[in-house]
């Protein structure tokens, strides 16, 4: 049952009752009615349920007979209301109808982003069967245009009283339309940041809250910027950046949202740092709310949202700056012995080597490189000198993804066949052996070397050790353009244990269905388990549906009676898939009788699961 609300009862009094379903017009009528608004092109209920989808116009339609909708407006083709809920105590609707389209529709409900949802077929449903309870208003914009100054200050001294953060807010908001020679202060800025993400409200839609929160704050910016006061502008967009750093790790940003919408602040405050005064208090506030952003980027790992961060920094800061920037950096340089923070340490290592410059001197550049752990820049630096058994002692510990970039620096200058010997000598190892990167960067120096023999060699040293559709392909596309394939194919075919879903795949690859068809009757004989995440199975079923329909019946029937005992209407909706294909078949083969009487049987068996029915229905079966 929906939530009771305080003033539910005194709605449900004041509206119109509406006239319950087993009251209603009788069928034709409502069928005749309905003909009637398709001919003159109005919103008709078929064209609600194309849109929700008719699960979600069932339950709409109960939440339209049960008065879940109210505070209905209506502002020329766009509708709005607000509909009981059971996640939230309402959401809130609004859709664009024109004649019989809906064009566009949004609910606040977690799946009422599409506006699909049964909140707005009830919405829409009552604006085709009560469009009176839709009072017309004009936009929001023309009302309040049309009040007094006084009756303004009125209006939103009420809304204050009723909602005290917006006078927070209010002192922040104000300054965009006074005088240039308003002070505005970041930390009001970023106040309002950590009181909007830190109090989003209901579980649901809070991401949406923040976001909204933080688009309304950037917009001060915004207009600050238009109107060339980049200091003020600078003041509210470094405010927000802080606040979002201070609070992002307090809750959850589901898609990132919440990060984006932040980070939208970073550009036009790079843009405004050309127009801050050096050194004074507004700019380097700028400079350490960007560098901030960059810090806790690189202390989340990485994730993205300060990439434009680092450019603004080195293009547009000062040499006093950087050396600013550089102390800051030095202050985030983890403790050596904390092991696990070792990427993050290497990472302010190769920052400060941007802000402070590369050492003069080759050892105390190395030296800096092996204590923050640079071994790439160590090695290049080496290879740049000609040290190359020093560059080789420091690629020994390299581990295997690492190994591919010294490999190509060796390339570079000119050691190719060196970097050959190690990435061979590695992939060799039976801990690499698996290891993609190696075995494409073998390929690829093979082809280079025009050796099409010796990929097919490392294809094949691969395949025995992990065998694989797709090694296969190559394998045969390789022998055939060397007119091996057909002595070789059956000692690849020899590798492949027989119990492998690979070796059946391959057989169905090559068209021999019936070998694969064998080799599954006699893992089902010796009852191997078969993985549901794998299903060779019904690949086999697929393929055979032409030259073996009595193979593939049965596994399709198999696959049918395990969906149904496995409940669900998922399971029942794939199920019905099947079942389609089989009656198909039994047609095909001229068994039309014994389908009959398998989905008779089918039907009888399972007559008490009502969803299965249903479906079963909807699947015409």
């Amino acid at each position: 049952m929906p939530p009771i609300h305080k003033d539910f009862d005194q709605r449900l009094k004041i509206r119109i009752k509406r006239v319950s379903p087993s009251k209603g017009k009788p069928a034709t009528v409502k069928k005749q009615a309905r003909k009637k608004q398709r001919r003159v092109g109005k919103l008709t209920e078929d064209v609600i349920e194309r849109h929700v989808g008719e699960r979600s116009f069932q339950r709409g339609d109960e939440y339209f007979r049960s008065n879940m909708i109210f505070d209905c407006r209506r502002e020329d083709k766009l509708l709005r209301g607000r509909c009981y809920g059971r996640s939230a105590a309402d959401y809130v609707l609004s859709a664009r109808v024109d004649g019989g389209r809906i064009l566009e529709a949004v609910c606040q409900c977690p799946v009422g982003a599409g506006g699909r949802c049964k909140h707005m077929a009830a919405l829409l449903l009552t604006w085709l069967h009560e469009p009176e309870e839709f009072r017309e208003t004009a936009p929001l914009a023309k009302r309040l245009a049309d009040c007094s100054k006084s009756k303004l200050i009125t209006l939103i001294e009420e809304m204050v009283n009723r909602k005290p953060d917006l006078e927070s807010w209010l002192e922040i908001a104000l300054p965009v339309a006074l005088s240039s020679d308003v002070v505005v202060k970041s930390e009001d800025y970023r106040r309002q940041t950590v009181l909007a993400l830190s109090h989003a409200g209901g579980d649901w839609g809070e991401d949406d809250g923040r976001t909204a929160a933080l688009e309304s704050l950037s917009s001060i910016g915004d207009e600050f910027l238009q109107q060339k006061r980049f200091d003020s502008a600078a003041a509210v967009y470094s405010g927000i950046l802080e606040g979002f750093c201070a609070e992002y790790e307090t809750f959850d940003d589901r898609d990132g949202d919440v990060a984006a919408t932040a980070c939208q602040c970073v550009t036009p405050l790079g843009g405004c740092l050309t127009h801050l005064a050096e050194g004074s208090d507004v700019r380097n506030g700028a400079v350490r709310s960007l560098f901030e952003v960059l810090r806790l980027d690189i202390n989340l790992g990485c994730v993205g949202f300060s990439d434009d961060v680092l450019d603004i920094l080195l293009e547009q800061v000062t040499a006093e700056e950087r050396a600013m920037i550089a102390g800051w950096i030095r202050e985030e340089i983890p403790d050596e012995s904390d092991s696990s923070s070792n990427w993050r340490h290497s990472t302010w290592g190769g920052l400060l080597l941007d802000f402070e410059g590369e050492p003069a001197d080759d050892e105390a550049f190395l030296q800096h490189c092996r204590e923050f752990g640079l071994t790439g820049e160590l090695v290049e630096r080496l290879l740049e000198r000609g040290r190359l058994e020093d560059a080789l002692g420091e690629i020994a510990a390299a581990s295997d993804y690492q190994l591919i970039q010294y490999a190509n620096r060796l390339v570079a200058h000119k050691h190719a066949d060196l970097a050959h010997d190690l990435v061979r000598e590695r992939f060799s190892n039976k801990e690499s052996r698996n290891n993609w990167h190696l075995l494409n960067w073998l390929k690829t120096f093979y082809r280079s070397r025009k050796n099409p023999q010796a990929v097919l060699d490392l294809c094949l040293e691969a395949f025995r050790d992990n065998p694989g559709l797709q090694s296969y392909q190559e394998i045969r596309t390789l022998a055939k353009k060397l007119k091996t394939w057909k002595s070789l194919r059956p000692e690849v075919m020899s590798s492949i244990p027989k119990d492998a879903n690979e070796l059946i795949r391959i057989h169905l690859d090559e068209g021999e269905v019936a070998e694969a068809i064998e080799l599954l009757e006699a893992r089902a004989r010796k009852q191997t388990f078969n993985s549901r995440w794998d299903r060779v199975d019904l690949d086999v079923a697929k393929a055979a549906e032409k030259s073996h329909p009595e193979a593939a019946l049965q596994i399709y029937r198999t696959e049918v009676e395990r969906l149904i005992d496995a409940r669900g209407r998922g399971n029942y909706q794939t199920a019905c898939s099947y079942l389609r294909t089989m009656r198909r078949l039994f047609k095909r083969i001229g068994r039309s009788d014994e389908w009959q009487d398998y989905i008779a049987n089918l039907r009888e068996e399972n007559r008490l699961l009502r969803v299965f029915k249903e479906e079963l229905k909807l699947a015409r079966l």
